[in-house]
């Protein structure tokens, strides 16, 4: 039996979204809050509303409920769907939000409708500086690496509160960092401690270049610490989200077909041959290609189709022996293949 690994799951949940997400794990962390990412902003977080649970596969979805959810008003926001999701985020938010519908029309159970209701959530852009494990006394430095910092109410109230004391630690010539202390690994146990780092507070820090470097860059507009791309990596069209809530799957189209998201929220990454709801499935063909698990058996229209440039074909095999032939015969089949692909 195997043993449950955080790492490796810390891991891949960075590496599904994108490598750019923070995911402290237990230990103390020395942070530099990065300035508000736009230079019009006053702030430098962003404050959003996500269902979480949704589905299966318990994912994430914005609130589409514009009295609820302010931030998809925000023209930045819409700009930053539509380039990244094809989605018209002003004409999604006039249908509503399915989800809230579901929990608050009486369509859900109250333990579904408690697993994905609304959330207050706050993104910050942050750069780990250092790392020390509990109970540790010496600190790693960490490669410089800006990353959204997606927190709960109570973390944004104590990050703000610093702020506030302090100034202006966000300023990357004279930047004081903030201490994060996290204990614990689960839902229950696990708690958060915010405070200044003593040094930086009594002498700010003017930021290395090499943070200098990836802040600067990531900071521009549609990169990895633009919170306003941060906030529509979240977005998913009424249809998707009326799919997750009813388990059924939006039909092609539709205004989900339209801006190119009628596939299910499995769609290249779950595709199994032996399975009942795969074989059933109109994108079968498309999810196995996908998925890097493509059916040797598709028609020949389907293949072209799926594959304009078709791989060479392979050397056949040495026919199987009979009892009539040799081996010497076999080993001469395979010395004449062996030449043939060295030329």
């Amino acid at each position: 039996m195997g043993k449950l690994d955080h790492d490796e799951i810390r891991k891949e949940k960075e590496e599904r979204s994108g490598g750019n997400l923070f995911i402290p794990k237990e230990g103390e962390y020395l942070l530099y809050l990065a300035p508000p990412c736009r230079d019009e902003d006053k702030k430098n977080y962003v404050p959003l509303v996500i269902h979480y649970g949704l589905g299966p596969r318990g994912i994430p979805g914005l609130c589409l409920d514009s009295e609820r959810c302010e931030v998809i008003k925000d023209p930045r926001v819409q700009e930053m769907v539509e380039i990244k999701k094809q989605l018209n985020l002003k004409a999604e938010m006039d249908k509503g939000c399915a989800v809230c519908k579901g929990i608050y029309g009486g369509a859900m159970g109250k333990a579904e409708a408690d697993d994905c209701k609304p959330v207050s959530r706050f993104l910050f852009g942050v750069i780990p500086m250092k790392y020390r494990p509990l109970n540790s006394g010496a600190w790693i430095d960490l490669p410089p690496k800006l990353q959204i910092f997606n927190t709960s109410y109570t973390q944004w109230d104590r990050i703000t509160d610093l702020e506030v004391d302090i100034g202006d630690p966000t300023d990357p010539e004279a930047a004081v960092l903030i201490k994060l202390k996290r204990t614990g690994t689960t839902k229950t146990n696990t708690k958060y401690e915010y405070s200044p780092d003593t040094a930086t507070l009594k002498k700010p820090m003017r930021l290395p270049k090499p943070a200098m470097a990836v802040l600067m860059q990531g900071q521009q507009v549609g990169q990895i610490g633009d919170l306003y791309k941060a906030v529509a990596d979240f977005a998913k069209s009424h249809d998707e989200l009326q799919a997750l809530v009813s388990g059924v799957q939006v039909e092609s189209g539709g205004d989900a077909a339209a801006n190119g998201d009628s596939k299910s929220p499995c769609f290249g990454t779950l595709y199994d041959p032996n399975d009942d709801e795969c074989k059933e499935c109109s994108d079968a063909t498309e999810c196995a290609t996908a998925a890097g698990k493509a059916d040797a058996k598709e028609t020949p229209k389907k293949q072209a189709a799926l594959e304009p440039e078709p791989e060479p074909e392979p050397e056949p095999e040495p026919e199987a022996t009979s009892g009539d032939e040799s081996l010497d015969e076999l080993e001469k089949q395979l010395e004449q293949r062996a030449k043939r692909k060295r030329a």
